[in-house]
């Protein structure tokens, strides 16, 4: 039966039979496919849930938190709108930072996950210790924006495909770049979870409002 046909249980079903076929294969002949990985495990787990059109298996998941954080998002850039200069950047600095609490897997942040309230942005924020950090070159890079005449032309940003490290953490900070430096920008996502990354927003000078150009390509490629 063409797998079109099957629901995606039946799919689930027989994505685990290979699955697990093709580790007990492994278990007993771990040359069999070449050199035996971490990454090369993870690979043929992607080829397995592709080959029963389960291209995106966190795509439910990946919508519920962009959906929380696009809510969280006005009143994140409504926060960031009252600083000065300095401030602002140290808060997006902090903000790029933070969004990537909520991928660190630790046990504290799991608990706070699964808890009723979830983890807020502002809750993500707490997480990250004073300056100075292990690798701190904020205070050079304001110095850059402040004392040279649009020191960068273009920007690219590497960014995951979901969640509130991009919504929250990024996108004001794109946001600011766009509005001070006017520079061409190019934002490199993932299309699924694989490691490989293709430029899907790319952003060219003027801006009258640049929230509007990222929120227009947030809806179009998330």
């Amino acid at each position: 039966m063409a797998l079109y046909l099957l629901d995606a249980s039946e799919r689930a079903t027989k994505f685990k039979e290979q699955y697990l076929n093709r580790l007990k294969t492994l278990r007993n002949q771990p040359f069999a496919h070449g050199t035996l990985t971490v990454r090369s495990l993870l690979d043929m787990r992607e080829h397995c849930l592709s080959e029963f059109n389960f291209h995106d298996p966190y795509l439910r998941q990946k919508q519920m938190e962009n959906d929380q954080a696009l809510a969280l998002l006005p009143e994140r850039l409504a926060s960031l709108a009252q600083y000065d200069f300095e401030k602002l950047n140290d808060q997006l600095a902090i903000g790029l930072l933070a969004g990537n609490v909520f991928d660190w897997g630790a046990k504290e942040v799991a608990l706070l996950m699964e808890s009723g309230q979830g983890l807020r942005f502002e809750v993500a924020l707490g997480f990250i210790k004073p300056r100075p950090w292990l690798e701190d070159d904020l205070d050079a890079w304001k110095s850059r924006l402040r004392d040279n005449n649009r020191p960068h032309k273009c920007a690219a940003i590497f960014i995951d495909n979901s969640g509130a490290d991009v919504i929250l953490g990024v996108i004001p900070f794109a946001v600011e770049l766009l509005r001070y430096l006017n520079i061409y920008l190019d934002i490199y996502q993932n299309r699924v979870e694989k490691l490989n990354k293709k430029v899907i927003w790319m952003l060219y000078p003027p801006y009258s409002d640049p929230l509007k150009w990222l929120m227009l390509s947030i809806k179009l490629s998330i």
